[in-house]
């Protein structure tokens, strides 16, 4: 019925992307063969499944539960599927996580939320943890956490990029924060193009 964030493997054979089957179904993450357009889904896990993210060793992490508009939200939390096991949670925080992306260097990144106290505001930030679940650690120091932030991904040359803004908060805005300094702030990304 729906699909998006599809993840190409390295080899090229086949695709794994968050799906619906049905209108009101979860969302579950599947897998697809690239060749002969056959399919299979990998989770079925209650309150649904998204943003799937391919491990080198062949295993998938993604965000569980999908928040629905018409239902409170639920914190979002990291879990992985090896192959031939259950899904296995790697994150145990009450901030809500989504947007995970894979580092060069094996980490996974991903966008933490604070949910905000009655005197507060939402506290956005940037974190990292291995993929085993281990070193839970904040990545990189953002001066206003309190403006919406999302789509993480790594450039070819090591920095980090993504949105902030959006959601009621102005168009987002691409900035990036430089893998190998990313507590010394981030700062605007230029983008270039012809129309």
């Amino acid at each position: 019925y729906a699909a998006g964030d599809p993840q190409v493997s390295c080899d090229g054979t086949s695709v794994v992307f968050c799906g619906k089957a049905a209108p009101e179904a979860d969302w579950q993450i599947y897998e697809a063969n690239i060749a002969t357009g056959s399919r299979r889904c990998l989770t079925a896990v209650p309150g649904g499944a998204m943003s799937p993210v391919l491990l080198p060793h062949g295993g998938v992490v993604f965000v569980t539960p999908v928040g629905k508009t018409s239902s409170p939200a639920v914190p979002g939390a990291l879990f992985v599927l090896k192959p031939g096991a259950q899904p296995a949670r790697l994150s145990f925080t009450p901030c809500d996580l989504s947007n995970p992306t894979l580092l060069n260097d094996g980490r996974i990144l991903f966008v933490s939320r604070q949910k905000p106290e009655p005197s507060r505001t939402n506290d956005y930030a940037l974190w990292t943890v291995n993929n085993d679940g281990t070193e839970v650690t904040e990545f990189a120091a953002l001066r206003d956490r309190s403006t919406p932030l999302e789509r993480p991904q790594q450039l070819p040359d090591g920095r980090i990029a993504f949105l902030v803004g959006g959601r009621g908060a102005g168009a987002p805005q691409a900035r990036f924060v430089s893998s190998a300094r990313p507590f010394h702030g981030c700062q605007p990304l230029p983008v270039t193009g012809t129309n």
